[in-house]
């Protein structure tokens, strides 16, 4: 007879994918009476705890209470899980069997679904029955088709001019599922656009609002929530260029900007402008047409500029350039003509388009740069080549090592005579010269000694390895600077081939990151314990 009491985590969900968040049959509270009335008459279960997830989907697993039950049944607090129905477990077919089938036996999980009847313990053939994945796809469909039809009643109601989307954007709210303009801050959205249409561009708009220290729009939500951010959020160029973009603020609905790629996956893709959803006088502008009009010739006026001044210098720099202090990139700031020649510039992101008050100048022009990353590049390329002597130098004194490799060429040496013998008796027995019983005794004789013989390379050709490891991985990380010892001018193939980032410093200094910086780690830290 079974004693086992076995120690239950229940585990209860309801999502917007079920319809009626209230309907008695998916309630939370429905879930649990139902649970504890079926526990009530099991002398073999006790409850540990109920594990739920409230407005949670059911397509993926990635839910706070689930993944609490799962770190509690891998702690081994818990050996059997309970839910109402398979839908309420999960409604993705693949991850549900992957549970169900494989992550439960290997774990020694007795799972339960009470409305299926499934129960692997007392009637194992219920989890193998073609039910069980029926259901499941049946769950998974039923997701799938719930996205399609949320999908159609958000596009109906877009046409209809109704909001569709959780957060107001910055300078409105919500009432009666309209916007409303937030008086806190629509004078803030208005001198955004009259700083725009005096010339004013979005880089130095963001920096006067840093600098008078104006709350940017995730900033100013969270305070609204008496929520405390994470991170440090300021007004940045991008985002003056999306307000000043929106049509929101001169009183048309604009929606459907972007869509998820399917109901399992959650990740939102932009859509082609020319399928937006735009319902023009939905609400009360805070910006007029004629404001907003002329902001978006002032950006275009601007930003054509820009662009052909910039579009001049394309540089094998790009993607590499970050500031050494806050690690933000460095951005191709201007071009200064002297003696009409054009010099591109490059400033810190963070000093040139939010505030002085973040991080300092790294200013600095191209040649400037090309002759410090050029300069520092060959200096780190002198130091690894002068790094890999003194280290075949090291190597080559090294007593441990020198006696292993000794041993392993006298072991070799005992093995190439071993194998002679042994040859040596075969030929003896073909002439005659012993008997086949003589034989058979020296030639097991010969194999057992070479048996002991390799026994004995093998372990010390693996501790001939372990001292050598670091040496080959550093000869490898090296060789492919070797090439480049005598360059004098920087290439592209270079940056491609060794180097993940450039950090610029304010004296005009750079700091090269390569590929693999962990081994130039070790190589400069291991120079340091050599010079002690």
């Amino acid at each position: 007879m079974n004693d086992k009491i076995y120690k239950a985590g229940a585990y209860i969900r309801l999502s917007r994918e079920d319809g009626n968040k209230f309907e008695e049959s998916y309630s939370i509270a429905n879930q649990r009476e139902l649970i504890k009335q079926f526990l009530d008459k099991q002398d073999d279960i006790t409850i540990y705890e109920f594990y739920s997830d409230d407005g949670k989907t059911g397509t993926n697993f990635d839910r706070p209470g689930f993944q609490k039950m799962m770190k509690d049944m891998f702690d081994k607090k818990i050996d059997c899980i309970i839910v109402k129905d398979l839908s309420r477990f999960g409604r993705n077919y693949i991850e549900v069997g992957r549970y169900i089938e494989y992550i439960f036996p290997n774990n020694n999980i007795r799972f339960i679904s009470i409305n299926d009847n499934i129960d692997n313990v007392k009637n194992p053939e219920s989890i193998e029955s073609i039910i069980v994945p029926f259901k499941n796809l049946m769950n998974d469909e039923y997701c799938r088709d719930i996205s399609r039809k949320i999908k159609k009643v958000k596009e109906v109601q877009r046409l209809n001019g109704e909001i569709t989307g959780g957060c107001p954007p910055y300078g409105y709210k919500i009432e009666n599922k309209k916007y409303v303009i937030d008086e806190n801050v629509k004078d803030i959205i208005k001198t955004i656009f009259d700083l725009s249409i005096a010339g004013e561009s979005t880089t130095k708009i963001a920096f006067k609002l840093n600098e008078e220290k104006v709350d940017c729009p995730m900033v100013y939500f969270s305070k609204q929530k008496n929520k405390e951010l994470k991170k440090k959020y300021h007004w940045s160029s991008s985002k003056i260029n999306d307000i000043l973009k929106n049509r929101v603020y001169c009183g048309d609905l604009v929606q459907g900007k972007t869509t998820t790629l399917n109901h399992k996956v959650k990740v939102s893709v932009l859509v082609p402008k020319d399928k937006w959803v735009i319902i023009e006088n939905t609400h009360e502008a805070i910006i007029d047409r004629e404001t907003f009009n002329k902001a978006q010739e002032s950006i275009k006026s601007r930003t054509y500029a820009k662009k052909v001044q910039l579009n001049e210098f394309k540089t094998m720099f790009k993607g590499y350039l970050k500031c050494y202090d806050c690690h933000k990139s460095m951005v191709k700031k201007s071009c200064h003509r002297i003696n009409n020649k054009n010099y591109l510039m490059f400033e810190c992101y963070t000093y040139l388009r939010e505030s002085h008050d973040y991080c300092t100048s790294k200013s600095i022009n191209y040649d400037e740069l090309y002759n410090s990353v050029l300069t520092q590049f060959k200096q780190d390329t002198l130091f690894l080549l002068d790094f890999e002597n003194k280290m075949s130098n090291r190597i080559t004194d090294n007593k441990e090592l020198t006696e292993i490799k000794n041993n392993i060429n006298e072991i070799n040496n005992k093995i190439n005579e071993t194998n002679k013998l042994k040859n040596g008796v075969l030929l003896d027995l073909k002439k005659e010269l012993i008997s086949k019983s003589d034989y058979d005794f020296y030639s097991d004789s010969y194999d057992k000694t070479l048996k002991e013989l390799t026994k004995k390379l093998n372990d010390l050709k693996e501790k001939e390895f372990i001292l050598t490891n670091d040496e080959r991985i550093i000869k490898n990380f090296i060789k492919g600077f070797k090439k480049y010892i005598d360059i004098n001018e920087l290439r592209e193939e270079i940056l491609k081939e060794l180097v993940d980032k450039i950090y610029v410093k304010s004296d005009k200094s750079v700091s090269i990151k390569y590929l693999d910086d962990e081994i130039f780690y070790l190589i400069k830290e291991r120079s340091k314990s050599w010079e002690k």
